[in-house]
């Protein structure tokens, strides 16, 4: 049975006496198993006189003693009743739910004709998403209200030969009515009280009609399983929202700003640097150790940040190895199975040996596409527009960094709010939405078809706060809090304005002269967080702390890695001077010095050896292969030029020199 196809006079008529029972009484009816014709007595314990009483069972002599059966007049008010019970929608109102509910109560034909089908997909699960999309929204509900006549409504929406439902104007203002009621309800309203309140003959009308239109679903409580009818959630929710207030300036707590990314970039580029990274053949990532090795190396992110947006270590060296990989500063180099590995090229040694601000104002220029290199987009997001009636798109990049450009400067502002606000009043898609009939969404690789207004604010939503997640802050473009109520909360930086397009340069903020220490032991000491100094001294010292403190120390290793990613020892002792008011201890300087003179570099070339069997072979091939080869003894030649080999063999061949098997 289709909860669209109930006689709902029939059932209303049966309720009074249903309404009369206690809750465990009306449990053990529904639960009732067995015969409808011979149920046995037991089943109903202490509620069967109850139950006897409101007629929704009889009492009759069996061969056995007596037994209890449903009259066939209640039979389908059981059914209905037990309908009712498995609607989970208020419990849980997710697509999922939603999905169950059209699909068990609703005919195919009836909730294809509430959708643009050309323009909602070509399977059934399509147009499931889009019936969801379109009747589980405020604008749906609100379209409603708004009929002054049913008419236009009924023909779009209504199958070829089936009935009207709005057959009068009072119809329609009626259920207009039941919608207003049920929509300053937080929670669905019992059919007692709409009993109450609509006339008895006109209720069933207003109930096939909104059950038709998909506009409120029924369902009976989950404890006292009284029959109710509620709207969908959310759109309750959507009715009784106030309007979106511009979010106000707050008071941020434990403030957290540093352009991590590029420090994570720089740990795996001198990793690489050190000793090329090792890749695994089925799938070409790291392997777990190299994870857990330069995951140890990186700026920890504090733990109320880490909770509101998770930013895991593995995910950060994905990202740091994605941006290495488009930026041209590393090859990935070998065999998938035997020597596939990631080293830096020259590109990267130049590009480690530059100044913090000069390679953090290299990526920027890289995500906005202003430099050479702008493979990254801007977006975090792979978004399409696709609609054959719009002549023009609208500029996303632009939208979104608008919203976070119109900020006071120097200011924290709750996420949360800005979030609701611009969802609803600096939203393109909606716009869109609103002069293009035929629209759909393409989010990486998925596409969604006829979208609500919620489905694309929401969207919207998620857009701006992973931009904040994945751009903003990884690049040290807002400093970010948490306010008095414990909420995220951010303030744009002079990184931030420069990758919005508000401002043409940038300065990274240093630290104050003096708040970091190198002692003769050679550790360097924080006396105040500087992300910019972590992010210079990490390239050629160990970490061993986070915050202040102890932070790095200065190790063989760590400075001939350095050496070998392509710094000098002069460029090392110029950091570290550079952010300390005293001098650098004698010892240390020495030792930097002492450390990176060990290193040198070598030439390794690829040369080909050709062995013959006597010094008249070796004088013959000598004479054929002329510059490209030299003898190296009697009997060995070295061809310098390994292209070559083709046409020296040709040669060799024509005078009788073969290749041995």
């Amino acid at each position: 049975m289709k909860l669209f196809a109930v006689n709902w006079q029939s059932f209303l008529s049966l309720l009074e006496g249903w309404e009369g029972l206690a809750a465990k009484a009306r449990l053990a009816y529904l639960n009732a198993h067995g015969d409808a014709d011979q149920l046995a007595d037991s089943q109903f314990g202490s509620h069967l006189d109850s139950l006897l009483d409101c007629g929704l069972l009889v009492q009759r002599q069996g061969s056995e003693g007596s037994i209890c059966s449903i009259p066939r007049n209640r039979l389908e008010f059981r059914r209905i009743l037990l309908k009712l019970k498995n609607v989970q929608l208020f419990e849980e109102p997710s697509f999922s739910g939603f999905q169950q509910y059209a699909s068990k109560h609703l005919p195919g034909r009836c909730y294809t004709s509430l959708i643009n089908r050309r323009w909602s997909g070509n399977s059934r699960r399509a147009d499931l998403e889009a019936l969801f999309e379109t009747v589980c929204g405020e604008e749906w509900i609100r379209g409603i209200l708004e009929l002054d006549q049913a008419i236009e409504f009924e023909y779009a929406h209504l199958n070829s030969g089936e009935r009207r439902f709005f057959l009068t104007p009072r119809l329609l203002r009626q259920t207009q009515e039941l919608i207003r009621l049920l929509s300053q309800s937080q929670s669905p309203i019992p059919f007692r009280v709409l009993r109450q309140t609509f006339h008895r003959m006109e209720l069933p009308m207003l109930l096939s009609a909104g059950l038709r239109y998909m506009v409120f679903y029924p369902a009976l409580h989950t404890d006292n399983l009284e029959p109710m009818l509620g709207l969908w959630p959310q759109v309750v929710k959507r009715l009784n929202a106030p309007a979106p207030q511009r979010p106000s300036p707050v008071e941020a707590e434990q403030e957290f700003s540093a352009a991590f990314l590029l420090d994570d970039m720089t740990k795996v580029l001198v990793a690489c640097s050190n000793r090329p990274l090792r890749l695994r053949g089925n799938d070409g990532r790291l392997f777990a150790r190299q994870y857990d090795q330069l995951s140890s190396q990186l700026i920890p992110i504090p733990d109320w940040l880490e909770e509101s947006l998770s930013f895991d270590p593995a995910q950060r060296i994905g990202e740091a190895l994605i941006y290495l990989t488009q930026l041209g500063l590393i090859d990935q180099l070998g065999t998938a199975g035997q020597d596939l590995r990631l080293e830096v090229n020259p590109t990267g040694k130049r590009w480690l040996s530059r100044p913090t601000q000069e390679r953090l104002g290299g990526l920027i220029d890289a995500i906005r596409g202003a430099g050479e290199a702008g493979y990254r987009s801007f977006l975090p997001w792979d978004i399409a527009i696709l609609s054959p009636d719009l002549q023009e798109r609208p500029d996303l990049d632009e939208a979104v960094a608008k919203c976070f450009r119109d900020l006071p400067r120097s200011e924290f502002f709750e996420f949360y709010p800005f979030g609701l606000y611009h969802r609803a009043l600096s939203n393109p898609l909606l716009d869109v939405r609103q002069h293009a009939p035929r629209f759909s969404l393409s989010l990486g690789w998925k596409r969604f078809n006829q979208l609500s207004n919620e489905r694309l604010e929401q969207i919207w939503y998620n857009l701006l706060l992973e931009f904040l997640r994945q751009r903003l802050i990884p690049l040290g473009g807002v400093r970010v809090g948490h306010s008095g109520k414990g909420n995220l909360c951010f303030a744009l930086t002079e990184a931030g304005l420069y990758l919005l397009g508000e401002t043409d340069h940038f300065d990274y903020q240093r630290t104050a002269e003096g708040e970091i220490l190198v002692q003769p032991n050679f550790e360097v000491v924080f006396l105040a967080p500087s992300p910019l100094a972590e992010a210079e001294i990490g390239r050629f010292a160990r970490r061993s702390g986070n915050d202040v403190g102890l932070l790095f120390k200065l190790t063989k290793s760590s400075v001939i890695s350095a050496v070998g990613s392509g710094l000098s020892a002069r460029q090392i002792i110029q950091t570290l001077s550079g952010f300390s008011s005293k001098e650098i201890p004698s010892n240390v300087e020495k030792e930097i010095r002492a450390w990176a003179g060990q290193c040198r570099r070598i030439n390794l070339d690829q040369v080909l050896l050709i062995r013959c069997p006597d010094a008249d072979t070796a004088g013959k091939v000598a004479s054929l292969a002329g510059k490209k080869a030299r003898l190296l003894n009697e009997t060995t030649l070295e061809l310098s030029d390994p292209k070559a080999k083709a046409s020296l063999l040709n040669r060799l061949r024509k005078a009788g020199v073969f290749l041995e098997d």
